[in-house]
């Protein structure tokens, strides 16, 4: 795993499967190599086709924080390739890192 983040990939496995995820990718400072020691876990998460989590989305990402132990910043993908923002939609996309695809 990246950067020091020493995940269980059956229990992501199983926490992805859990809430519908079709795919859950790295970006920010960990997918790039800058992170410091505190550094949060930026995750960009894409939803099984037909699924809408709605609250449930809340409970991923404070399962994902208990998985890696840190915080974590989740974002979708669909709302990142929305964004009005083309560098911050670029900087995403482009240093995005695969962690599950289901």
């Amino acid at each position: 795993m990246p950067l020091g983040l020493a995940i269980d990939p059956a229990a992501l496995a199983a926490l992805c499967q859990h809430y519908h995820v079709a795919k859950l990718e790295l970006f920010g400072s960990r997918a790039k190599g800058t992170a410091r020691p505190d550094s949060d876990v930026d995750l960009l998460v894409t939803f099984e086709e037909g699924q809408t989590p709605g609250l449930e989305f809340f409970g991923l990402a404070d399962d994902l924080e208990h998985l890696v132990g840190r915080k974590v910043d989740l974002l979708t993908r669909p709302r990142v390739e929305r964004d009005d923002n083309p560098i911050f939609r670029r900087g995403v996309l482009s240093a995005a890192e695969v962690l599950y695809a289901g």
